[in-house]
């Protein structure tokens, strides 16, 4: 079972970003590193997807007026295929 927490440390938030996306940056030759990700994210609602107390992915919220918007979702490369980018959606 997967919870959630106010994301706790952004920086490795957008580090695990990066690592998730870095083969799509690659084979777009989109310019992006974890400077540019901290950037684009800092300004987000952020949230921690823990499954066992762990960190295992990040939840990204923006709100415009009274909608929500779903920025960004990610799990860690070892968790994925298990479901929990589903439950946490």
């Amino acid at each position: 079972m997967i919870s959630y927490q106010r994301c706790s440390d952004l920086s490795k938030s957008a580090e695990m970003t990066y690592r998730n996306m870095r083969p799509y940056y690659e084979y777009h030759s989109v310019d992006w590193d974890q400077a540019k990700i901290l950037e684009q994210i800092a300004d987000l609602d952020n949230w921690d997807i823990l499954y066992e107390g762990e960190v295992i992915g990040a939840l990204r919220l923006a709100f415009d007026g009274h909608e929500c918007y779903l920025r960004d979702l990610q799990v860690s490369e070892e968790f994925q295929s298990k479901g929990i980018g589903t439950e946490a959606i």
